[in-house]
């Protein structure tokens, strides 16, 4: 009888460990494809759809607690004529190598995220204009300056805004999308207000 008991106790045993190593893979797999659906293949950012949940989380704080929330959109000057001129691969180095000075600039609460092929979005909250401005003026400088890896050097233009209190997501990235454009119809390497 008591073999039987200690068999039955092995087994209950060995199946909570089968069990629970289960539940891990499952975990994993789920982290894996959350990965797959927010993160940006190329960039390893936030990509669109995550920085869309992010933006709108982060405007209800903002309205809540009566806090700033400040948009910086940017993009590659002449990035179509860079990718056909150093190809496709050369271009996703390029990329990389921009996220990668980024982040060295950006806080640990700010967000940033490939908004499309060729734009960025940085998410500051809790940032006034005039700091955001400051920003997007210390970014443009050092990526001018900046010695990217197989081409000789790159400009950005940047748009900037500050969330109103009617905004939604579509509202405040489309106005600082209208910054970023008309920043590149005055030209290049440019930072624009709107």
């Amino acid at each position: 009888m008591n073999s039987i008991l200690i068999i039955l106790l092995i087994v209950s045993i060995l199946l909570n460990i089968k069990f629970f190593m289960d539940i891990q893979k499952c975990k994993n797999a789920s982290k894996e494809l959350e990965g797959l659906a927010t993160i940006d293949p190329i960039t390893k950012i936030n990509n669109k759809y995550k920085i869309e949940m992010v933006l709108e989380e982060q405007i209800f704080i903002s309205r809540r607690y009566d806090r700033n929330l400040c948009l910086i959109q940017f993009s590659i000057d002449e990035f179509i004529e860079l990718s056909s001129k150093n190809g496709e691969a050369a271009c996703n180095s390029i990329l990389k190598e921009l996220v990668s000075l980024v982040e060295k600039e950006v806080r640990v609460s700010d967000i940033l995220g490939r908004w499309n092929e060729q734009e960025f979005i940085v998410a500051l909250p809790e940032t006034s204009m005039i700091h955001a401005v400051m920003l997007a003026e210390k970014l443009r400088q050092k990526i001018e300056i900046h010695q990217f890896e197989n081409i000789e050097s790159i400009t950005a233009c940047f748009g900037i805004t500050v969330m109103n209190e009617k905004d939604q997501v579509n509202t405040f990235v489309s106005r600082a999308q209208n910054a970023l454009y008309k920043a590149k119809e005055s030209g290049i390497n440019k930072v624009e207000v709107i």
